[in-house]
């Protein structure tokens, strides 16, 4: 398509253009996303940091290890909701911005009920107790806004896509249609690069809203107040939109056709999957118990809509477009298999410390699909990803009718050679009152990361991430 075709558009003017096809956009970034999993629960859970793979009795540890409910000595019915502020801040092209974005979701409710065998309470031998429980937790939260705004003097948005036609010459979306990618003597070229000259004013948004989240039913054993097993089936659901938008504006008028274009990709993905978790804990003595646990990979199906708008201004108004274009697809993703090890110790009588470690290898995450075969993106991932390990530690202080706690944690990169791109740290606290069967308890959790968005997808147009997380937890309970 040369230049002369813009003609075309011209007849279309400010009409729009729709087109329904099966989309193959999902890659590694995708896989990553939705295969990573935090600790969710209640407000005891996040107070101790999610250090609970070997303290149990608590309706969370269905997330970690089910052997922990066998601690139960009654049955517990309890609420927990959330307040999120994420601020991220990001550094493009030297200049920094930043933006904020707030949410009050449920992120825990859970049953667990207590069955006692008393023929066996006398001899405290063999089964002791079985409980049977149902929760939901939110295990991660994709609300955040990024914003990036800057002047480019290298390239454009354009550059990358212009070298991607020209490798793949059967490739056509909205910017061949609009006239802003073209051929010039064989080669697919766009204004920016022709002139030699960027000086380009970009600005970026990244809006994203959602939560994937784990619906367990479990059972937990306790024998001779000596072993404890537990088994959980996982339904994970996922929910997630994200808004995309980029312009790119030639105000230096440094290019001959194009004036500027604004690019917006709307996405919305919701998916089902299932896994399994089993665990044991064993009680080496009256202080101290040990612990280990394995999740299976997750196995999902995630449906996917693709709203993808193009608007076009030209110094020559008559071949200005809007254009726009409609994608959707199903596809499947296995997420990796989980192994945690743990301990907890009883100080005193009232002090109890836990400390966990979990690790998981992200390298065997898969894509696949009916319609496509993901082998490009599956390769990338075996050669980028690693193992993820995860630290633990929380402390629980018991004064009476009332409880304090702390905990840490600390996520290290997926990535093989990232440095600490992707990996999180983060610190809780919190505070519980019981009185009676009622208790409530109160949590609050910072946690903080930084990335790197390539907005292209190469380092040309990288954004440095910087994001931190305050989430408030309020836990209701009833014990009987």
């Amino acid at each position: 398509m040369n230049r002369k075709n813009i003609v075309y558009i011209a007849l279309i003017g400010l009409s729009v253009m729709l087109f329904v096809r099966e989309s193959t956009a999902q890659n590694e970034v995708d896989a990553l996303r939705y295969s990573t999993m935090y600790h969710g629960g209640t407000a005891r859970f996040i107070g101790v940091g999610g250090a609970f793979s070997a303290l149990g009795s608590d309706i969370s540890s269905a997330n970690q290890n089910p052997a922990g409910l066998g601690l139960y000595r009654s049955s517990d019915i309890n609420f927990t909701t959330t307040f999120d502020n994420t601020k991220t801040t990001t550094n493009y092209l030297g200049q920094s911005n930043f933006d904020h974005s707030y949410s009050i979701e449920a992120s825990s409710v859970g049953m667990a009920f207590s069955l006692p065998n008393t023929q066996n309470y006398g001899s405290g031998k063999g089964t002791l107790n079985t409980v049977i429980a149902i929760n939901f937790s939110q295990v991660n939260n994709y609300n955040s806004n990024l914003y990036a705004l800057g002047r480019n003097n290298n390239n454009s948005y354009l550059t990358n896509l212009s070298d991607y036609y020209n490798q793949n010459p059967s490739y056509l979306d909205l910017f061949w249609d609009a006239g802003i990618l073209y051929e010039d003597n064989g080669t697919v070229v766009n204004d920016f690069d022709v002139s030699g000259e960027y000086q380009i004013k970009q600005q970026f948004e990244h809006r994203q809203r959602g939560t994937l989240n784990d619906l367990n039913f479990s059972i937990g054993v306790n024998e001779s107040n000596k072993l404890y097993y537990g088994l959980s089936v996982g339904l994970v659901s996922l929910y997630h939109t994200e808004d995309w938008v980029l312009q790119e504006n030639d105000d230096k008028e440094v290019t001959q056709y194009l004036n500027a274009y604004n690019y917006n990709n709307y996405f919305v993905r919701s998916g089902m999957g299932v896994n399994f978790k089993a665990g044991i804990m064993y009680q080496l003595n009256s202080r101290i118990k040990t612990s280990f646990a394995i999740h299976t990979p997750t196995f999902m199906t995630i449906d996917e809509d693709w709203d993808e708008k193009l608007h076009t201004s030209f110094d020559s108004s008559q071949f200005d477009s809007k254009l726009a274009s409609y994608f959707t697809t199903t596809y499947n993703l296995v997420t990796p298999t989980r192994f945690l090890v743990g301990a907890s110790f009883l100080i005193n009588r009232m002090i109890i410390l836990g400390i966990d470690y979990e690790t998981s290898a992200y390298n065997t995450m898969r894509l696949d699909s009916e319609t496509y075969s993901f082998s490009e993106e599956n390769s990338r991932i075996k050669n980028d990803f690693t193992f993820r390990h995860a630290v633990r530690i929380g402390s629980e202080v018991k004064l009476g009718a009332l409880a304090l706690r702390v905990g840490g944690f600390y996520y290290t990169t997926p990535f093989k050679s990232a440095g600490t791109d992707n990996a999180v740290l983060g610190l809780s606290g919190g505070f519980g009152f019981r009185s009676g069967n009622f208790y409530t308890d109160l949590a609050y959790q910072n946690t903080m990361s930084s990335s790197f968005y390539r907005i292209d997808g190469t380092d040309a147009m990288s954004v440095e991430v910087d994001q931190t997380k305050h989430r408030f937890y309020l836990t209701f309970g009833l014990r009987f």
